[in-house]
């Protein structure tokens, strides 16, 4: 039996299908199961996995999905008895089994597709280039271009009109309208052609914008304006929206309505206008829509003579002044001074115990007495037991803060009352029996005398002994024994220096722990010595003799080693032979002299003196003199009194009922707000205020 490879047996649609015989056989005639590698006899086929006989023709046809006629390529051969079965084609050449139209000589269609399953798909048929229109607007994408015979789905062929610059926007496209948007909606390469305009930013929102801030857009910007018919069409000022070429024009310094003037609408603007005695000028009134004279109301002022800042209450010393540039010189807006020539005095001043009416309380000095701001106390002669009856008293002193407070005199007498409260203590023969004529305390209460013989002592509180000079020893050329006059000391870096001078015209400088040392001599007999410092010396005196005098008054420089000393001119008005007593300066270029005939001399540092003597019926001796300002000038004299030479003119403070021959007047510097008045004389006369 020739070998035949059978492929299998199947019945399908009536028609036994058979495979290529083998080399199996079936065995005892019963079915026997087959495939691909146990195929049937021959006579056979292998149907559904068995061999089953055959008594038709063998045939041999392949799957036609499509039912084209034609089965698909590459498809195996299946084996058929008798025929091959719908679904099935003799060939197997079909490029796609799932097209009917395609197939080998089929005609070639508009579809993509190799149809005749040889050459190009639509190979043959007319070509158009068609192009992506993926946002639908009819426009195509020009980069996404396809050739073929009909369209595709999602193009378009170009229509002449052009291609769409941006395929993902239905709304830009060729043609579209332009509008502002910073896009180029109809696709011509231009953004907003035709829509273009200026702007001008507005930033205060009155509706004009301002020329020098400019942007050039379709739309307009946030803050922005166009420029207007009005005026130039610009703001003149955009950071004020009352300033505009539509705002009223005001009367304010500013160009309102930006015209290019300033308050053109008012031309009588900055002209002259007087209000009383005060000028000024027409300047724009509180609601700028006209114009007011800006002159001042004049202002009356009353004269403060006395520089406390309270004015006069006199009418007449009033002035009607302009208030420009501040109060005139020497006057102020009060006018309820009680005393206009006392700076010490004047309303809501301290009260204080100084024999003046500081507050100005209706005239009342020291407020009501007893029981007063000076307790019951008043100027008084001191009774105090150590004062022996008939003592001649030539000087007191006292330390800088009122006490201790030294009185001295003839036959060496002396005493000390150590505090306000004490008594004094007589040290009465302790410096010697010597005339003390002139005394200096220093700070720390130790007195320096000076006296006849030209004698020096010097006693501290607590020593043992008093010390003492004689100008007879002193060092350089002049060495004498006539009096000395008048003593005035300095303490500086805790050294102490004393200065002396005698009634010969010597100056003489001590330098406590050294020598005594003769400075300089001139003709004048000096009578008293002083000065604010030691640069500052003022020497007083009178050349000639005692029956024809004429009044000395010297400056001096005691710091340098060899002193000249400037002889000053008196004013012409000073009772010619006179002797000049004492002098006192209150600082290095201000200080009073007083001496014999009434006179009276004011130093102001230039090299003259001025007669200061408002009364000419106070013609007698001036024995001494004591001053704080010009306001407060004291003086003792022959006849007893203490004087005060207010701005007023003389006031006598207390008649001592004889000669009084010095003056001490100390504000103390315990805060009890006293001043200590003292004046002594011969027969025991030790006045006093408070005593």
């Amino acid at each position: 039996m020739s070998r035949l490879t059978l492929c299998g047996l199947g019945l399908l649609w009536g028609v036994m299908a058979c495979t290529v015989p083998g080399l199996d056989e079936l065995q005892g005639g019963s079915a026997r199961a087959c495939n691909a590698q146990h195929v049937c006899a021959s006579g056979s086929v292998c149907i559904q996995g068995t061999c089953q006989p055959c008594d038709g023709a063998v045939v041999q046809a392949y799957p036609d999905a499509d039912r084209d006629g034609h089965g698909a390529m590459g498809r195996p051969a299946e084996v058929f008895c008798g025929r091959a079965p719908a679904g099935y084609a003799t060939s197997n050449d079909d490029c796609d089994d799932t097209n009917p139209s395609t197939y080998p000589g089929a005609k070639e269609l508009c579809d993509g597709l190799v149809n005749n399953c040889g050459g190009l798909a639509d190979e043959g048929l007319p070509k158009t280039k068609y192009y992506r229109d993926e946002d639908g607007d009819g426009y195509g994408d020009q980069s996404q271009m396809k050739e073929l015979c009909s369209a595709p789905a999602g193009y378009v062929a170009e229509t002449g009109g052009g291609f769409d610059c941006n395929d993902k926007a239905k709304d830009i496209h060729p043609g579209a309208t332009e509008i502002c948007n910073e896009i180029d909606d109809n696709c011509n390469g231009v953004k907003d052609e035709g829509l273009i305009q200026e702007w001008f930013r507005d930033a205060d929102g009155d509706g004009f914008g301002d020329v020098t801030a400019r942007a050039v857009n379709c739309a307009k910007p946030t803050g922005y304006v166009a420029k207007r018919a009005e005026g130039n069409g610009f703001d003149c000022n955009d950071n004020n929206a009352g300033i505009n070429p539509l705002a009223t024009e005001k009367c304010n310094g500013i160009d309102d309505n930006c015209t290019g003037g300033i308050d053109e609408t008012f031309p009588d603007k900055d002209k002259s206008c007087t209000n009383d005695v005060c000028g000024g000028a027409l300047v724009c009134n509180a609601n700028q829509d006209g114009l007011v004279c800006n002159a001042p109301p004049p202002v009356t002022y009353h004269r403060d003579s006395d520089s406390d800042g309270v004015g006069s209450a006199n009418a007449a010393d009033a002035l009607k002044a302009c208030p420009f540039g501040g109060y005139p010189a020497g006057y102020v807006l009060s006018s309820n001074d009680c005393d206009d020539k006392d700076p010490h005095n004047f309303p809501g001043n301290t009260e204080i115990c100084d024999d003046r009416d500081n507050n100005c309380s209706a005239g009342t000095s020291e407020e009501a007495r007893p029981s007063g701001i000076c307790g019951d106390k008043g100027w008084g002669q001191v009774a105090d037991a150590v004062l022996a009856a008939g003592t001649t008293w030539n000087t007191v002193a006292t330390a800088p803060s009122g006490y201790p407070v030294w009185i001295a005199g003839a036959g060496g007498a002396m005493a000390v009352r150590e505090t306000a409260s004490s008594q004094f203590v007589s040290w009465n023969g302790k410096c010697g029996s010597f005339d003390w004529r002139a005394a200096w305390v220093r700070p720390d209460g130790a007195i320096f005398l000076a006296g006849a013989g030209g004698n020096i002592a010097v006693f501290k509180l607590g020593d043992a002994a008093c010390s003492g000079l004689s100008t007879t020893i002193a060092e350089g050329a002049q060495h004498s024994n006539n009096p000395l006059s008048g003593i005035i000391g300095f303490v500086e870096n805790g050294v102490t220096t004393v200065y002396v001078v005698n009634d010969q015209g010597h100056l003489y400088q001590w330098i406590v722990g050294t020598s005594l040392k003769y400075k300089s001599g001139r003709a004048p007999n000096y009578q008293d010595i002083h000065g604010h410092d030691a640069a500052h010396l003022l020497l007083v005196g009178f050349t000639g003799n005692l029956s024809i005098p004429t009044p000395a008054l010297l400056s001096a420089d005691g710091s340098v080693v060899n002193p000249g000393s400037t002889l000053h001119a008196v004013d012409s008005n000073t009772p010619t032979k006179t002797i000049i007593n004492k002098v006192w300066s209150w600082d290095a270029s201000h200080a009073y002299a007083v001496g014999t005939n009434g006179a009276m001399l004011r130093w102001d540092g230039a090299s003259s003196w001025a007669f200061a003597n408002p009364d000419p019926t106070v013609n007698f001796s001036l024995t001494s003199v004591w001053a704080l300002d010009e306001s407060t000038v004291y003086t003792t004299d022959v006849l007893g009194a203490v004087r005060w030479l207010s701005p007023n003119g003389w006031i006598t403070r207390v008649n001592g009922g004889g000669e009084l021959r010095d003056l001490v007047v100390v504000p103390r510097t315990d805060g009890s707000n006293i001043w200590d008045y003292w004046a002594v004389g011969p027969n025991n006369r030790v006045i006093h205020f408070p005593e």
